[in-house]
């Protein structure tokens, strides 16, 4: 990361600041473009701002974006992520380590790393990016209905399948196309790198909210997670 772009925005040893980054409105094949700001985290409660929880990817694949004017190489996971959390007609602020870092600086990393727990704890949204995998060719399903099943305080015996054998009392599962389907989806989340990470509980149950999102080719599967609700909507 070059260090241009933080030289205008030096962070005070030992305090609360940090940076955020304004990700412009744009549609979305546009380039994105990214103003670097400071922010104190005292001050939390008036600036709102969310939080990208997602896996790195491969340094060695990036592609360009515009922080402050100045093009920056992300890695193409991130280029991703970036570009499904931007809005086309609405400001994104966001704090993502990997450019609200400067990774080249030890001693800034190290503090910084020490404040991620109270920068997730404190922003009003986190951002969880599962990647590019497609659910069998489409995204048009809740990958996450399997669970939700569950969450609705059903029996297992009530998916898809199952059917009483009303001699014994029992129950009897016939491999049927759509509880395929129903486990396909799920297990294709389910594989995402992102569930082996590190700071994958933090950056979870920290936050009041998360927003999961994944896609393939076409419109990403958006769920929306509180801790007292779980919903599902389609963006873009």
């Amino acid at each position: 990361m070059a260090k241009s772009i933080y030289s205008y925005i030096p962070l005070a040893a030992n305090s609360k600041d940090c940076r955020l980054l304004h990700l412009l409105p744009a549609s979305f094949e546009t380039e994105i473009q990214v103003e670097m700001r400071m922010m104190n985290l005292d001050n939390w409660e008036v600036e709102q701002y969310g939080c990208l929880s997602y896996v790195w990817g491969d340094a060695s694949v990036t592609k360009p974006i515009l922080v402050n004017n100045h093009q920056v190489q992300v890695t193409t996971n991130l280029h991703d992520a970036l570009q499904h959390v931007r809005k086309r007609d609405e400001l994104v602020k966001i704090w993502v380590d990997a450019i609200c870092i400067n990774q080249s600086d030890v001693m800034e990393k190290s503090y910084q790393v020490y404040l991620m727990a109270e920068i997730y704890k404190r922003c009003a949204l986190v951002y969880i990016w599962l990647g590019r995998q497609e659910i069998n060719g489409t995204v048009d399903r809740d990958p996450f209905r399997y669970l939700q099943h569950f969450q609705r305080n059903k029996h297992c015996h009530e998916l898809p399948g199952f059917h009483r054998n009303q001699s014994n009392e029992t129950f009897i599962f016939e491999r049927n196309v759509e509880m395929t389907s129903l486990l396909n989806d799920f297990l294709t989340i389910a594989r995402c790198p992102w569930w082996t990470r590190a700071w994958t509980v933090q950056e979870s149950i920290l936050p009041q909210n998360l927003m999961i999102s994944k896609t393939g080719t076409a419109k990403p599967a958006v769920v929306m997670h509180s801790k007292n609700s779980l919903r599902r909507k389609v963006s873009r």
